[in-house]
C-alpha cells in the first residue's frame, strides 16, 4: 500500500541519516569529550558501523534492485516480490 511503502522510506531514511550523525557525534574517552572528526571516524568504525552496515546496507541494495527491475503487468517481477518478502522476514 501507499502508507506501507512511505513508511517504509521514512524508516530507510532515517537510520541513514542516523549513520551520518553517528560521524559528527562525540564521543567520551577516558573522561575526557573527544571532538576530533579522524578520533570520531576511527571510534565509529571500530564499534557501530559494522552494525550499521548490517542494518541499513541490505535495505539500499534491495531498494536499488527494486527500482532498477522492470515491473511486469502484474505490478512487480519476481525479484521485486522476493526481496519485499526478504525485508518483510528480516524486520
Amino acid at each position: 500500500t501507499m502508507f506501507t511503502a512511505l513508511m517504509e522510506w521514512v524508516t530507510q531514511i532515517f537510520w541513514t541519516f542516523d549513520v551520518v550523525m553517528s560521524l559528527l557525534t562525540g564521543y567520551v574517552h577516558k573522561g575526557q569529550l573527544v571532538m576530533s572528526p579522524w578520533a570520531i571516524l576511527i571510534n565509529y568504525l571500530k564499534t557501530w558501523f559494522v552494525l550499521d552496515l548490517v542494518v541499513v546496507g541490505p535495505d539500499w541494495v534491495m531498494t536499488f534492485i527494486q527500482l532498477s527491475a522492470p515491473s511486469d503487468e502484474e505490478g512487480g517481477t519476481s525479484v521485486s516480490r522476493l526481496m519485499r518478502s526478504i525485508r518483510v522476514v528480516r524486520t
